[in-house]
């Protein structure tokens, strides 16, 4: 990007910081073709970059840079949504690939089966008897990769029915199975099969609410505090280090 930065702010972050976490940085070229438009009034654009960062330490990093408007010639002064057609959605049906190992093997064999694992205890109780067998259908479904079926619930509770029976329309009604039906909606579709299977959304249920996925949850943001207890550990050293020097 051959931009002339004029000025660069920092808000409430320490020197370290910038240099610590500015591999996160990331340019938001969408947004920015689309405030590229010309204007003979600008001199200037601001561009706000966004950055991940521990939210204990620093909510948010708000990085402001003053850059030079761009020639028509550059790609980013390209029209924003060009008339090109829709590209064919991606499959897993293609061995070797990304999605073909996640529908084939890694959401069963590892997401579900750990699943079943993590709330083992639960399942192997009277009130979790349903959602078990659910789970466990789910699982058979995808070592043969089936046909997949519509969303079943009550409407009075599952307020996203309808829109899943629009999503799963051409799916369900094509007889498309975990492999051949578009990746990203058979993923999400999986998930919201283990919400059905546990009745998430039931008042009268004995799962209702129950979340089958908390306990990695909270394994992560265990390991997260770790880091950050590490990071905290690792700046101390340092400051100590330059006081020493």
């Amino acid at each position: 990007l051959s931009t002339q930065v004029s000025s660069t702010v920092f808000f409430q972050l320490p020197r370290r910081r910038v240099a610590l976490y500015r591999p996160y940085l990331s340019l938001d070229l969408h947004n920015f073709a689309r405030a590229s438009k010309p204007n003979k009034h600008k001199k200037h654009l601001i561009v706000i970059l966004g950055v991940r960062m521990n939210p204990r330490i620093l909510s948010t990093l708000l990085v402001v840079t003053s850059l030079s408007l761009l020639p028509q010639t550059s790609p980013l002064a390209m029209p924003l949504h060009p008339h090109l057609p829709t590209p064919p959605a991606l499959t897993s049906v293609t061995p070797g690939t990304w999605a073909h190992d996640t529908m084939s093997r890694r959401v069963e064999a590892d997401i579900l089966a750990r699943l079943e694992a993590e709330n083992s205890e639960e399942l192997n109780t009277p009130p979790f008897k349903e959602a078990k067998e659910k789970i466990s259908a789910l699982r058979s479904e995808l070592r043969s990769s089936s046909r997949i079926r519509h969303i079943v619930g009550d409407p009075s509770f599952d307020l996203d029915l309808r829109d899943w029976g629009k999503i799963m329309k051409g799916v369900v009604d094509e007889g498309h199975t975990y492999l051949s039906a578009p990746w990203l909606t058979a993923e999400f579709y999986v998930y919201r099969r283990v919400v059905e299977a546990f009745d998430y959304f039931n008042p009268s249920s004995p799962t209702y609410r129950f979340d089958p996925f908390l306990k990695q949850k909270l394994a992560g943001l265990e390991v997260r505090e770790a880091v950050r207890c590490l990071v905290v550990l690792d700046e101390a050293t340092c400051v100590c280090l330059f006081s020493v020097t």
